[in-house]
């Protein structure tokens, strides 16, 4: 049987880039004031477009989110219709490629609160494991994305038990079935909605999209996103919280839509010339380190939220000590990649060899 091995273009760019986008919002909310409370001098062009560009880090999150229905929904339930991939490999891959990572968070995460005086619940991060931030509290400010993920995974695995078709197999997914449920009448149902219109995207690549037809689409994705700018001018330059609950709602399903059909014929597109290739290039590096990333940089924020204060203008110097933070950020991410996410392959080898060591006894 042919092995699903098919490299998907422009993927690692798109999660680098909402990577980056995620860590420009937090770190110019903490160390920015508002736009409306900026010096006079301050409030200008590039101003608007700077405030613009650090205060739409949802987009960040959508594309991590149809990302994840793209990557780890489509190709695995591919892999598991085709007998490549079994429930305890899915099991293994998930804990591990989540926990390895969150662990090595979770450590920083009471060091620094250690070092800033800050109390560490231990309840609120055991229950970061296990996706229940919504009841326990977000214990790393930006950990309320992983709820979503890990129920994804666990909604995934329950149609992997319904799939099989076996007697105990069914039980358990029934177990699962219902406590899913139950979840998502408790978290945004709208985020997992973007997740599986990135589901979708995994079996609409296949289908070549003619360029004028995507162009509309991207289009119509503009239209919905300038609707929100140029109707408000709010604190922030977002678009977010302009519409009223209902449009908005269209608005989001609008926007999650277009990204996921672009995405979906991108991955098709083979990077040709310089610039291409060579953003194609640095995006694959900073990707391997993304989640790094995202796990890291609130921590580091904390620390100037401590020490730091808010800048009211921006100028030259107060630019430059924004991108020195940020630079800061993304090379503490790399080292912490080094030592926790870059060994998740070895450590869940290592679980793998000692539970069929362990099994095999038994049996």
């Amino acid at each position: 049987m042919k092995k699903i091995t098919q490299h998907y273009y422009w993927l690692d760019t798109i999660r680098a880039f909402a990577a980056i986008l995620v860590l420009l919002v937090h770190v110019r909310g903490e160390m920015f004031e508002y736009y409306v409370n900026l010096l006079p001098s301050s409030q200008n062009l590039l101003t608007i477009l700077f405030y613009f560009i650090c205060g739409n880090g949802l987009f960040g999150v959508i594309l991590f989110f149809i990302l994840s229905g793209f990557l780890v929904g489509g190709i695995n339930i591919q892999r598991f219709k085709t007998g490549q991939l079994s429930l305890r490999k899915f099991l293994f891959d998930r804990i591990f490629r989540i926990g390895v990572p969150l662990t090595g968070a979770i450590l920083l995460i009471i060091l620094t609160n250690t070092l800033l005086g800050l109390h560490v619940n231990w309840g609120q991060l055991a229950g970061q494991y296990v996706g229940l931030q919504f009841i326990v509290g977000d214990a790393g400010g930006v950990f309320w994305t992983l709820a979503y993920e890990i129920w994804f995974y666990i909604i995934l695995f329950t149609g992997f038990l319904f799939f099989r078709k076996k007697g105990t197999s069914m039980i358990w997914g029934l177990i699962l079935f219902c406590v899913s449920g139950w979840m998502l009448s408790q978290l945004n149902v709208l985020w997992f909605f973007c997740i599986f219109i990135g589901l979708a995207a995994f079996y609409l690549k296949d289908y070549k999209i003619k360029p004028k037809n995507l162009a509309l689409t991207a289009l119509i994705g503009i239209l919905a996103f300038g609707a929100g700018m140029f109707s408000h001018q709010n604190s922030n330059i977002t678009i977010w919280n302009v519409f009223p609950p209902e449009t908005g709602i269209i608005m989001r399903i609008i926007i999650f839509g277009t990204l996921a059909i672009l995405i979906s014929q991108a991955v098709n597109h083979v990077p040709s010339g310089k610039i291409q290739k060579a953003i194609s290039f640095c995006g694959d590096k900073l990707a391997k380190f993304s989640y790094s990333l995202f796990l890291t940089h609130y921590q580091l924020i904390k620390i100037w939220m401590k020490y730091g204060h808010k800048f009211n203008e921006l100028n030259f110097k107060t630019f430059s000590i924004f991108i020195v933070f940020c630079l800061g950020c993304i090379i503490f991410a790399y080292i912490f990649h080094l030592i926790f996410e870059k060994n998740t392959k070895k450590i869940q080898s290592s679980a793998e060899r000692m539970f069929h060591k362990m099994t095999s006894t038994k049996s």
